[in-house]
This record gives C-alpha cells, sequence and structure tokens, in this order.
C-alpha cells in the first residue's frame, strides 16, 4: 500500500468515539498548540494548550467489504477486528492534505488518515495491518 510521505501528515493524539464500518471511523483528536511571544521590555514568554475535535475519517489507501448486502458477514468481520485493534493501546492519526493521495477527502467528505495504534511490541500501521489479516483491499481513488 503507498504511503504519503510523513511530511504530508497533520498527527495527532486520538481517541475512538464510534467505528462505523471497517474503514471509517469518528476519532477524538488531540494536538498540542505552542504560542511563542514577546509581551516587551524583554518579557519573553509561552503558552501550551491542547486543542481537540471530533472527526470522521476514511482509512487511506484501503477498502473494506459493506455492511450491507451479499458482503455484510465480511464487513462485520473486518468493523470488529478494527475495534479489537484499535482498543488495544493508544493511538496516532496522521491526516493527510490533498497532495497526498491527490485528494483531501473522500465522495462522502471524510478526511483519509493513517491511524497507528502503539502495542508493547512497537507500533502497528492500522491500514496495513486490516490487508495483511485479509479484512481490507488496497484501494487507491
Amino acid at each position: 500500500m503507498p504511503t504519503p510521505e510523513r511530511s504530508t501528515a497533520f498527527s495527532y493524539r486520538a481517541e475512538v468515539v464510534k467505528v462505523v464500518d471497517g474503514d471509517t471511523v469518528d476519532l477524538k483528536l488531540f494536538r498540542k498548540i505552542r504560542y511563542e511571544f514577546d509581551a516587551g521590555f524583554n518579557i519573553k514568554s509561552s503558552l501550551e494548550y491542547e486543542a481537540s475535535t471530533i472527526q470522521r475519517l476514511r482509512l487511506a489507501g484501503i477498502n473494506t467489504p459493506e455492511l450491507r448486502g451479499e458482503e455484510r458477514e465480511a464487513g462485520l468481520a473486518a468493523k470488529e477486528a478494527l475495534i479489537k485493534l484499535l482498543e488495544s493501546g493508544p493511538l496516532t492519526a496522521h491526516s493527510y492534505k490533498a497532495s497526498a493521495f491527490e485528494m483531501p477527502a473522500d465522495k462522502y467528505g471524510r478526511w483519509l488518515a493513517v491511524i497507528e495504534v502503539t502495542l508493547e511490541s512497537g507500533v502497528v500501521n492500522v491500514n496495513e495491518w486490516l490487508i495483511a489479516n485479509g479484512f481490507a483491499v488496497v484501494y487507491l481513488p
């Protein structure tokens, strides 16, 4: 699966709000913001805080079976596998600019993302894991 350069991504600490299906998730995204400023008279300071938002994200570069119709069983299996993997450790979401996949969002308005979960054994790319374990196929728009 082609992965865009890390420099094209915005990275966020993430928490699962809802797994919609095997390739779409609602995540609460957190990002630290730091402002450094000069208040005059050699008074320099900085302010750091964490901002958050809830965003629906489409897993970039993959497609899983649908939850309706003939693919329903496989779609439910993909969704359940995604839920279990996302619950197994801290998450980082990387959302991509337009140039990374030649579009900022899919046709339904969801931003494209690569999600990583940190396990004791190391960091797992969720998108690639779903492909490697037979729950998804490579999909490029």
